[in-house]
C-alpha cells in the first residue's frame, strides 16, 4: 500500500512538473519570448495626450478610428495615431506623439522586415481595443496612393483570464500582402493604429534566431 501511495505521489509530481512545463512554453507567454526580445515600445492612449517626449512611450489618442483603404492619397491622409517608420542602426522612437497633425516616428533596424517579428499584448483597461496595421504609399501611383495590408491586428483587453498572453502580429505591422517593411517598391511606411478606450499595448520586436 504504501509503494503504492509513493507512486502515485510520484506521478502527480512528475503529472504536475509537466503540465507546469507546458504552460510555460505556451506560444505568447512571457516567459517563451523574453530571451529572444531585442526591442520594447508602449504604446498608449490618452484622452489628452502628454506633450512631454518619452523614448520608452508613444502617445496615440484614445477612442480614434480612421480606416485607411487602399487608393487613399497620402498627402490627404490625417496623421493622428499613425506612427512612421524609418530604417537605421537600431531601434528607438524619435517622436513619441501620434496624436499630432504630424504623427509619430519610430526607427527600426533594416532588417526588421525579414528577419524580426513582432509581438504585441494589452495591459490597459479592460474592454480596450486596437486595430492595428501596416500601410505605405506608393510612388509608382501618379496620385500617390496608399497601399494598406489586408490584414488588422484587432486585439481587446480581456478579464478574468489570468496574464495578458502576447500576439504575433508580424503579418499585420510588418509586412503589405507580400511586401516586407522598407521594401523599395513602396516608400513612407507607418502603422495605423485605431483605439476603442484607452488600450496600452505592449509592442516587443523578437529575433527567433537567438
Amino acid at each position: 500500500m504504501r509503494k503504492y501511495i509513493y507512486f502515485l505521489g510520484s506521478l502527480l509530481i512528475a503529472l504536475s512538473f509537466f503540465v507546469s512545463l507546458k504552460a510555460e512554453a505556451a506560444p505568447g507567454t512571457v516567459g517563451t519570448i523574453a530571451p529572444d526580445a531585442v526591442y520594447k515600445v508602449n504604446i498608449i492612449a490618452y484622452e489628452t495626450c502628454p506633450r512631454q517626449e518619452n523614448a520608452q512611450r508613444i502617445a496615440v489618442l484614445a477612442d480614434f478610428v480612421d480606416d485607411v483603404d487602399t487608393g487613399d492619397t497620402f498627402v490627404d491622409l490625417d496623421k493622428r495615431n499613425k506612427i512612421f517608420l524609418v530604417p537605421g542602426t537600431d531601434f528607438r522612437v524619435l517622436d513619441s506623439n501620434a496624436c499630432d497633425s504630424d504623427g509619430a516616428l519610430l526607427q527600426l533596424a533594416p532588417e526588421t522586415g525579414t528577419e524580426y517579428e513582432v509581438w504585441v499584448r494589452l495591459v490597459g483597461p479592460p474592454d480596450s481595443r486596437i486595430d492595428a496595421y501596416l500601410c505605405a504609399r506608393d510612388p509608382n501611383q501618379a496620385t500617390d496612393d496608399i497601399v494598406c495590408s489586408s490584414t488588422h491586428l484587432m486585439k481587446t483587453r480581456l478579464t478574468g483570464k489570468g496574464q495578458p498572453s502576447f500576439t504575433n502580429a508580424t503579418n499585420h505591422l510588418l509586412d503589405i500582402n507580400g511586401t516586407p517593411l522598407f521594401d523599395e517598391d513602396l516608400q513612407d511606411y507607418f502603422w495605423v493604429w485605431n483605439t476603442v478606450g484607452k488600450p496600452h499595448a505592449q509592442v516587443w520586436i523578437i529575433d527567433p534566431a537567438d
